[in-house]
Parts: C-alpha cells; sequence; structure tokens
C-alpha cells in the first residue's frame, strides 16, 4: 500500500479550515479609532553604504533625505530618513548583518524569510518601468500580469544592496 502524502500548504490550509476563530475582542470607541487612523509611517532598512544607498533612491525613486543623524549608545550607526511619495524609508548603516545576499531569481526572493519587498501602487506598471530604465534601472522581474481574482499587473526591481522593490498597477476589474 502507498503511502498518503499531503504537502505541507494543504495541511496549513486544513489547519486553518478546521481552528475556531479566536473570541471576538471589544475595543472600546478610542482603541478602533486609533486602528483605523493607522498608517504608514516608513520602512527601515539596513545597508552597508548609506551614501549610495541614498543617492540611488534619490536619483532613480525620487526621494529626498530629510535627515542624517546618529544615536547615542549606537556607536558606529548612522540613519538616514528618505522621504517621498506620501512616507519614509529609514536606512540603518553600520549594523553587523547578517545582510541577506540578492535573490538570484524571483523565485528565491520569495523563498527568504521576514520582510520580502516594498511595494509602490502605480498608475501604469509599463510606463514606471519605461521611466525606470531611462534611469538606467534593470527590471528584476519584468512587467507581467497575474491573475489573483481579477488582473494585476506588477514588476520588480532591486536597489544597490538587493533588496527588492514591487510596482503594481491597481487591480482590473473581471480579470
Amino acid at each position: 500500500m502507498r503511502p498518503f502524502f499531503i504537502p505541507r500548504t494543504a495541511l496549513v490550509l486544513l489547519a486553518m479550515a478546521v481552528t475556531p476563530p479566536a473570541p471576538a475582542q471589544t475595543l472600546s470607541v478610542d482603541e478602533s479609532a486609533s486602528i483605523r487612523l493607522m498608517r504608514v509611517d516608513h520602512i527601515s532598512i539596513g545597508v552597508r553604504d548609506l551614501e549610495r544607498v541614498a543617492i540611488w533612491y534619490r536619483d532613480k525613486l525620487d526621494f529626498t533625505v530629510e535627515k542624517i543623524w546618529t544615536v547615542e549608545g549606537l556607536d558606529g550607526v548612522r540613519l538616514a530618513y528618505l522621504v517621498g511619495h506620501g512616507w519614509r524609508i529609514e536606512l540603518i548603516e553600520g549594523g553587523t548583518g547578517p545582510f541577506a545576499d540578492p535573490p538570484g531569481d524571483f523565485n528565491a526572493h520569495f523563498q527568504r524569510g521576514g520582510y520580502g519587498h516594498v511595494a509602490f501602487a502605480v498608475e501604469d506598471v509599463d510606463e514606471t518601468m519605461a521611466a525606470l530604465a531611462s534611469r538606467g534601472v534593470e527590471a528584476f522581474v519584468p512587467a507581467t500580469s497575474f491573475p489573483v481574482g481579477a488582473e494585476r499587473r506588477v514588476a520588480f526591481i532591486m536597489d544597490p544592496e538587493g533588496n527588492v522593490i514591487e510596482f503594481a498597477a491597481p487591480i482590473a476589474p473581471g480579470g
């Protein structure tokens, strides 16, 4: 008799389906409003070369350097806020790592743990990628469409240290 094999993904989905939901918690009006009003402030990226990466985000993605500073007690660490597009990127230089190696391909990118990438919403992915190409930015994954309940057009690039950045167009109805 052949053993029965269930892929790990199927087991996780099955566990999710049969696990009862956690009891609902009642939030006070103030707590609930605080949650509803959350927005993205910044994402933090550990880098080896703060100047090089800051210049790249400025020249390629139109961010500006808001501030560069150090924090007492964090010897050898420099930080920078880059602002653009309604939020900040915080660069942190001087950590000991480990720094993740840039992914070799799209599949390897999705095999890494932790934060995977930051995604920018754009009106037209192909136009955005053409503009980036004119600035010398190569596609990590060229513009492509995925069916996610409807059509979704995305493309990916990498910053100079291998951090992945996605550009995604609004989901088109119908797909």
